[in-house]
């Protein structure tokens, strides 16, 4: 089955999101989704040279990151 540009980028933003905490985690530094958000928009900022779906793919994990929360 082929997934959609849509889902191959949301599963790729979730990775992203994972290995960042994971990072943190690792290095005892406590985070929530701003400091992890805060995280990708330096990479874009500080890298000009970032290939184009790299960049959508940031763009899309920093969006995912600031939406609101769910309230069950």
């Amino acid at each position: 089955m082929k997934n959609s540009k849509k889902e191959i980028l949301h599963s790729d933003a979730c990775r992203l999101i994972g290995e960042a905490a994971l990072s943190f985690a690792m290095q005892g530094i406590e985070t929530d989704k701003k400091s992890i958000a805060n995280f990708f928009e330096k990479e874009l900022s500080e890298y000009l040279g970032i290939d184009s779906y790299r960049k959508e793919l940031v763009i899309y994990t920093i969006g995912l990151l600031q939406e609101p929360d769910e309230i069950s």
